[in-house]
């Protein structure tokens, strides 16, 4: 587990009903053993926790049924009870390989992320005390070439874009950073998928 801790200076309490935020950001944990990180969210405090995609491991036959994916909905229960937690798509939720039906890129079954309480944001934002809370979910690089350009939701982006007020932007893949969310008026983006990088 890679711990590291960052002070970012926003004037938050001119458009929110907070003064200071804590977030736990969580990403790439890919169905590994959860325990140690539910102990390090919880000695922290944090106001909000934010899961940036790939809590599954993508390679695995079968990873649209999560109950074969042992660590994935214990660590969203147990994050659920600690703070509110808002999760976006990775690109292992969002393309997962063989389901056995041959269908090559299937998508997750997302019921049983929602019944462990945690908010999920698949190309989807709300509002928590005035603050706007997106998720862009990730479009996969082994999405077939015809398919790759409509494959990541940017009309989606525009409409948060657009949204008045302070905004936080869970976006699994940081290399849309650049192409897409850096002209937007999204004030922070939490990403993953460089593994600690």
């Amino acid at each position: 587990m890679i711990v590291t801790k960052y002070t970012i200076r926003k004037d938050i309490k001119k458009h929110s009903q907070v003064d200071k935020l804590r977030i736990a950001l969580v990403a790439d944990l890919h169905n590994r053993p959860y325990k140690a990180v539910i102990n390090g969210i919880r000695k922290t405090s944090p106001d909000i926790i934010a899961v940036a995609g790939d809590l599954v491991l993508g390679t695995e036959n079968k990873v649209t049924d999560l109950s074969l994916q042992e660590n994935v909905l214990g660590f969203l229960s147990e994050a659920a009870t600690i703070a509110p937690t808002f999760y976006s798509l990775g690109n292992h939720e969002r393309f997962t390989g063989d389901d056995g039906s041959g269908n090559r890129f299937a998508i997750i079954d997302i019921m049983p992320i929602v019944k462990t309480g945690v908010l999920l944001l698949d190309d989807a934002a709300l509002q928590w005390k005035g603050i706007n809370i997106g998720g862009l979910s990730s479009a996969s690089v082994h999405t077939p070439v015809p398919e790759r350009k409509e494959a990541l939701n940017i009309a989606w982006l525009d409409e948060f874009d657009r949204l008045k007020g302070f905004k936080i932007l869970l976006c699994h893949q940081p290399e849309y950073y650049p192409k897409y969310v850096r002209k937007t008026s999204v004030d922070i983006v939490l990403a993953g998928h460089a593994h600690g990088g």
